[in-house]
């Protein structure tokens, strides 16, 4: 059914409802566009253009009461994880793991940024048995502009590491310990850095399993004054229970003036210095351990090799001359710098060690309880198992009361440089002279107790042409014919027992040495007879000829001549290749005349053949 009533004109949403008391309003479409300003009239040219802001890091809210101390630790000098750089641009850094925090100071301390060479570093809280130090070292990419910057390359130089507390290990790859950090092309201390030479060193006194660096740059220039070097591990009144194991890849031990052959600036010319003839005897770099060492592994302990570091550079401002241009001229100048007049000593001072390790040279080095070695029986070590020498050995001597194991030497006893009349050492410089042609004992290794076993190779060999023309050239014209011929083994060297000594194998000649059984040099040196009870060496082998040295066992000489002595209770076993010489006014290292093996009972004989 359709109804004929007429629809309201309002609109529906206004029609009233059931049960609905409140009127809706009409709509208001004309305020939705303002009939005075047209949207087309904005200048839109004005606005700014859309940009791309890139990668924005993630909103984040900050703890309330600080950052995470992780990340704190980041961005100060005290945590457990620091870096920071050199003036070079090499980037370090050192981490701790295990209880404990770092702390490091560089040399311009009141920047706040750690941008120069480390002061100290010190370690606290730490546990002998779970606290790990590493360092590790990043090279800068820098172009260098000095010479004198190339060989730090991937070096980082600090002063001092202390610590209170124990710690497990101490790693620190990289990182050269020196007393005398100077700005590039300075040549003294700055300002900054005047108290760093009296603070120099190394400081564990809650003792360190293993501490492992790159290297000590000992450098003591007489005008700067800087005192000795020391790194000491443990406590004097609290012996250590745990033995370190010491790795130090070089120490560079040198002692020069400076102001000798330096340029006078009032005159413009150079200083005429004296050049220095040494030795050296007071110890300039000392590692001391109260305690005994598990190893001591070094590669190798000898002045600084490249002379041109000690030196100012020659670039100036009015002449500036490319890195890759300028030449190494430390030839140049090794005659200020002799071998014997400007190493330094380095010291090793402890109870006992189990192995010694050097894989090259040691130059000027001692092993004993005191600084100074062979002064009573109470500075000799307890022990030493084995030493081990892989470079030239000059100046050096072990002290011991204990055993001392095995005794091994692939360059030979001694620097024999200056000593040998050959004409193939014709040319050498006088810079390069040892020990010995100076009148010093090469090598000494005494002991109270027994000798396991010795082993030398020569320092090098030559070769050797026959005398007979005809047999130069065997072979095809231009090709001379020679064969290989060891040269010395050892030179000016003493090798003493109060025991016996095992097995002897030198290849190689002697010169002015002694190696002796059943002698006591603690006793000696004080006056007292040293020849003790029985004793015996050998099996001994030795190839080479022995001039002016003597192998003997319980053997005493009279009034300082070994034929016409006294025989004791020593035997000696063994064979040798070459020959004998005893010449006019030649001596032993102990002053004795004589050359052979001496013993009551004696068994050395020329091998089969000869």
């Amino acid at each position: 059914m359709n109804s004929k009533r007429r629809r309201s004109a309002r609109p529906d949403p206004a029609r009233r409802r059931f049960g609905s008391n409140l009127e809706v309003l009409e709509s208001r479409q004309l305020l939705a566009q303002s009939p005075y300003i047209p949207i087309g009239s904005y200048p839109l040219t004005n606005n700014p253009t859309p940009m791309n802001p890139g990668s924005v890091p993630a909103a984040q809210i900050s703890h309330p009461i600080g950052t995470n101390p992780a990340v704190l630790g980041a961005f100060q000098n005290q945590g457990k994880n620091l870096t920071g750089q050199d003036r070079q641009g090499n980037t370090w850094n050192l981490r701790l793991t295990g209880p404990g925090e770092i702390i490091v100071t560089d040399t311009s301390p009141n920047d706040g940024v750690l941008d120069d060479n480390i002061n100290t570093i010190t370690l606290v809280g730490t546990s002998p048995t779970q606290s790990v130090l590493t360092g590790t070292v990043q090279q800068s990419t820098r172009t260098m502009t000095e010479y004198s910057q190339l060989p730090t390359l991937g070096q980082v130089y600090f002063n001092s590491l202390q610590a209170q507390q124990g710690v497990k290990s101490i790693t620190l790859n990289g990182f050269v310990l020196t007393d005398t950090i100077t700005p590039p092309g300075s040549v003294a201390l700055s300002p900054g850095e005047s108290f760093l030479n009296q603070t120099t060193g190394i400081n564990l006194h809650g003792g360190v399993g293993t501490l492992q660096f790159e290297g000590i740059d000992a450098r003591f220039p007489a005008s700067m004054d800087p005192q000795p070097i020391s790194v000491i591990i443990g406590n004097p009144s609290t012996p250590l229970t745990i033995k370190p194991n010491i790795r130090i890849d070089h120490i560079y031990n040198t002692v020069f003036d400076d102001t000798a052959f330096a340029q006078n600036p009032q005159t413009g010319l150079v200083n005429t210095g004296t050049v220095p003839t040494g030795p050296l005897t007071s110890p300039t770099v000392s590692l001391v351990v109260n305690g005994a060492i598990q190893s001591f592994n070094v590669v190798s302990v000898t002045q600084e090799p490249n002379l041109t570091t000690l030196f100012p550079p020659i670039n100036n401002s009015l002449l500036v001359i490319p890195t890759q241009l300028i030449p190494n001229y430390t030839a140049g100048l090794e005659y200020e710098f002799p071998t014997v007049g400007t190493t330094g000593r380095t010291a090793v001072q402890t109870t006992a060690i189990n192995k010694i390790k050097v894989s090259g040279s040691a130059i000027n080095t001692t092993f004993s309880k005191s600084s100074q070695p062979f002064q009573s029986s109470l500075t000799g070590l307890d022990y030493v198992n084995s030493a081990q020498f892989g470079g030239t050995t000059d100046a050096l001597a072990i002290d011991a009361r204990g055993n001392i194991g095995k005794l091994k030497f692939a360059k030979g006893l001694g620097n024999p440089i200056g000593t040998l009349g050959n004409p193939i050492n014709y040319g050498r410089p006088a810079s390069q002279n040892g020990y010995a042609a100076s009148g010093n004992i090469a090598v000494q290794i005494t002991t109270e107790g027994n000798i396991g076993s010795i082993e030398a190779a020569p320092t090098g060999q030559f070769f050797q042409i026959s005398q007979n023309p005809s047999q130069i050239q065997a072979g095809l014209n231009g090709y001379t014919t020679y064969v290989n011929r060891p040269g010395q083994a050892v030179t000016s060297s003493l090798v003493a027992a109060a025991g016996s000594i095992g097995s002897v194998h030198i290849v190689g000649n002697l010169q002015n040495s002694e190696i002796k059984s059943g002698y006591n040099y603690s006793s000696a040196i004080t006056g007292v007879d040293g020849v003790t009870g029985k004793s015996s060496i050998g099996p001994v082998k030795i190839r080479g000829n022995i001039t002016n040295s003597v192998v003997s066992a319980s053997f005493r000489p009279t009034n300082g001549s070994y034929p016409g002595g006294k025989a004791g209770n020593g035997t000696i076993t063994g064979v040798y290749d070459g020959q004998i010489y005893a010449t006019a006014g030649g001596t032993t290292v102990l002053g004795n005349s004589g050359s052979g093996f001496y013993a009551r009972y004696t068994s050395a004989r020329p091998k089969k053949g000869k």
